[in-house]
């Protein structure tokens, strides 16, 4: 290193390729090291490189001939401290098809995440969760032509901010987890040393009234699809599993034809949220839609799974979303999948179902899970309040009263 400018001292300026050719990668590489320098991050940097495979190493020195010894707008975060290989089995492993194209700098660690959640038997609904939240985050990265592991503090303040603007509190407060344990788990392989979003508070939101759907609107949405054919048959059943045996949505899809017992009217949910397998009924009206559609569109068709597309495709979210998006456009009625299984919830508990048994049919961890259904709207307070209103009691001049 010169010591007055302080610069490296460049051994050669040959074009990446034409060293790769001739064997001299290594040597490039060597030429970006100050002269003399004795430190043990140069020497570290020098050992990772040699790890790499030819192809990366050509990859990263073509990175580093066209920015030179630093990128344009570029500082040197303090976090980062490390960018060494992950372990063999994760390099290869495939990130989600769904996840947005990640900067160059975070793809091995965005594998090696991924890896860990499958290592870890992370249910398919929390990778996907994790998926879709990363895949915003990296997006709005691009837009500062950063990559994950070079955002601030501020940055992801800033996100958070920006995503306010459309989402819920709640969803804003399942984004930030998953970014906490992203960065936690860079942490944990040495490649930072703190966690930008380890202060980042959860948002406060209103505590709004659930929304409810009645019986009525039940029996409206059922109608939203003509009789006797495989959409209607096929949609009714999942419109009613969700609202009478309220099962979520990824048990729904989830469903094998062994699962289900038309006779005794029950199906089995082996991959529940809570990994606990249950056995959950269903009523005559359900088993009536739901033996019209196996019997009349399944019986040949020899199919593993219960809910399939027109194409004898398993039915992904999408086409969940897609079906009550054209409900709510034929009926006038908001809801989404999960609003069917609490509004089931809270039917069963008025119609003088036990909370325990609750429960264990709805699949519900804790008995405050369940407690949440036991709400009460209008519709409920309103006779009680007259029955037992305070101002009942009141006199008033000539003994008048108010009815």
């Amino acid at each position: 290193m010169n010591s007055k400018s302080g610069q490296p001292v460049l051994i050669s300026d040959r074009d990446p390729q034409e060293l790769f050719d001739s064997g001299d990668a290594s040597a490039d590489a060597r030429a970006q090291v100050p002269a003399g320098s004795d430190q043990p991050g140069i020497r570290q940097a020098l050992a990772v490189l040699q790890s790499l495979s030819d192809a990366e190493r050509l990859q990263v020195l073509n990175i580093a001939h066209q920015i030179g010894p630093r990128g344009p707008g570029l500082v040197d975060p303090p976090a980062i401290i490390d960018i060494s290989p992950a372990p063999e089995s994760a390099p290869s492993f495939p990130l989600p098809e769904k996840l947005a194209t990640p900067h160059l700098e975070d793809e091995r660690q965005l594998r090696q995440f991924f890896f860990r959640c499958e290592c870890r038997n992370l249910r398919p609904d929390s990778i996907y969760c994790y998926t879709q939240r990363l895949s915003e985050l990296i997006k709005y990265a691009h837009t500062l032509n950063k990559s994950l592991l070079r955002l601030t503090r501020q940055d992801l303040e800033a996100y958070v901010h920006f995503r306010l603007r459309s989402v819920s509190a709640a969803t804003i407060n399942g984004v930030i987890t998953a970014i906490k344990v992203y960065y936690n788990h860079l942490i944990d392989d040495d490649i930072i040393q703190k966690n930008p979003a380890r202060q980042i508070r959860r948002v406060k939101g209103d505590k709004r009234l659930k929304l409810v759907l009645s019986p009525e609107d039940v029996s409206k949405i059922l109608t939203a699809w003509p009789d006797n054919t495989f959409w209607g048959d096929r949609n009714r059943s999942i419109i009613l599993l969700g609202y009478d045996s309220m099962l979520r949505v990824g048990e729904i899809l989830r469903l094998r034809s062994a699962d289900i017992d038309l006779a005794a009217r029950t199906v089995r949910v082996t991959t529940s949220k809570n990994r606990t397998e249950r056995i959950v009924p269903f009523g005559a009206i359900t088993a009536y839609y739901l033996g019209e559609y196996c019997h009349n569109h399944l019986q040949d068709a020899k199919l593993d799974r219960v809910f399939v597309n027109v194409h004898w495709e398993p039915l992904s979210r999408n086409s969940i979303t897609h079906l009550y998006a054209k409900a709510r456009q034929r009926t006038g009625i908001y809801f989404y999948m999960h609003l069917l299984r609490h509004s089931g919830n809270t039917q069963y508990l008025r119609n003088g179902g036990r909370r325990e048994i609750l429960k264990v049919v709805a699949g519900h961890k804790t008995d405050q899970a369940a407690a949440i259904y036991n709400h009460l709207n209008h519709e409920d307070t309103i006779p009680v309040h007259d029955e037992f209103s305070p101002a009942k009691s009141i006199t008033l001049p000539g003994d008048a009263r108010i009815n």
